[in-house]
């Protein structure tokens, strides 16, 4: 009798140990589809266009769920590779190309000017410096023609 009462206890302590250790299990699942079912995480942040709308630049948010801090970067939208442009909390269209060297953390607020039709500038600040860059596009390319770093004293 002391015998199936040991097994008894031991079966629970079992069962016990197996829901402990599926519980979380299936919570890491359950986050990861919906990261996964989730897609493109892309939102337009803000928009500014051209002064002639040929170009419209964007500030992306992306992040890929609660398992990402995320990033915020900017991409160019062309006037003749879209009916209209990307608007606020929508994602970018698909033509859309990211600028390489404008990178922060999610959420960063970008300060852009059109200085011409062809030219703007970009600034902004991360936790460590403020960043300026100046931007000139020709045709569908774009050539980042000065770009300074002001790094924080602190």
């Amino acid at each position: 009798m002391t015998k199936n009462i040991l097994n008894n206890v031991l079966s629970i302590i079992g069962i016990i140990i197996a829901i402990i250790l599926t519980i979380p299990l299936l919570f890491i699942c359950f986050i990861f589809m919906l990261t996964f079912l989730q897609g493109d995480t892309r939102r337009v942040n803000e928009v500014f266009v051209s002064p002639d709308g040929s170009y419209q630049v964007e500030s992306i948010n992306n992040s890929a769920g609660a398992m990402d801090s995320g990033e915020n970067f900017l991409c160019i939208e062309f006037a003749e590779d879209v009916k209209k442009y990307s608007v606020e909390e929508k994602k970018p269209a698909k033509k859309a190309i990211e600028l390489d060297g404008i990178h922060s953390t999610y959420g960063t607020d970008y300060d852009i000017e059109w200085t011409s039709n062809t030219c703007f500038t970009v600034e902004w600040t991360d936790w460590k410096a403020e960043h300026i860059v100046d931007v000139e596009m020709d045709g569908k390319e774009y050539t980042i023609v000065s770009a300074q770093t002001l790094e924080d004293e602190k």
